[in-house]
């Protein structure tokens, strides 16, 4: 059980995210770009629309709070903020989560045609 290595894998994954998303931002400004000088740049535009769509995942890890919770554990923790730190932390990750199914469902029903 190690929280530290959960919040630290979590870090490192949306950090990778960033970069991702960063480079998502510079291919619409391109886009857009393209969009108001060449007409004639439909190719360019198919391919990068796909690199901005591929969306990237994140899945937090829960498995040691989870663990804590389940075994009882978190009850040996006596400091009160440290607790209420930890389950505020994993509290978001929950609200995440559900936000997120709510956009994919969304997204599921979206009519493209």
């Amino acid at each position: 059980m190690n929280l530290i290595g959960d919040i630290s894998t979590d870090r490192d994954v949306l950090q990778a995210n960033l970069i991702a998303i960063d480079k998502k931002i510079k291919a619409c400004n391109e886009m857009i770009a393209i969009l108001n000088s060449d007409p004639d740049g439909n190719l360019q535009l198919f391919n990068m629309v796909f690199e901005v769509l591929d969306y990237e995942i994140f899945n937090p890890e829960s498995i040691t709070y989870s663990t804590l919770i389940n075994s009882g554990d978190m009850k040996l923790i006596n400091d009160f903020g440290l607790k209420k730190a930890i389950q505020g932390h994993y509290l978001c990750y929950k609200k995440l989560l559900i936000t997120c199914g709510i956009i994919q469902n969304e997204l599921w029903e979206y009519p493209f045609a």
